[in-house]
């Protein structure tokens, strides 16, 4: 499946609403948690709970890799349905998408 994200900040602008970044949120903590993770368990010392800090950088990227997932599967029926809503948004999809 082609996707591109692009369009769906084209569409959001006639619609006038908010949409939180989850995809961008996703890959801070992503990258922040597997950060998280690597200096806890390479530099700090087990006495004062690198472990515990290695789980929660490791939970960190694990989290925030699914919020891009789910900002992915999210734009995607997002962009499907707004392709079925109206005739400009379908001739604007075919045309960004090229279906």
């Amino acid at each position: 499946m082609k996707l591109n994200l692009g369009i769906l900040a084209e569409l959001d602008h006639r619609a006038l609403t908010i949409r939180i970044p989850w995809a961008w949120i996703g890959m801070a903590g992503m990258i922040f948690g597997l950060a998280l993770a690597i200096v806890a368990f390479a530099l700090l010392p087990p006495e004062i709970g690198s472990y515990g800090l290695f789980i929660t950088g490791l939970a960190g990227g694990l989290g925030g890799g699914h919020l891009v997932r789910l900002e992915m599967i999210t734009a995607a029926w997002v962009l499907e349905e707004r392709r079925k809503s109206s005739p400009e948004d379908r001739a604007l999809w075919e045309e960004r998408v090229g279906r």
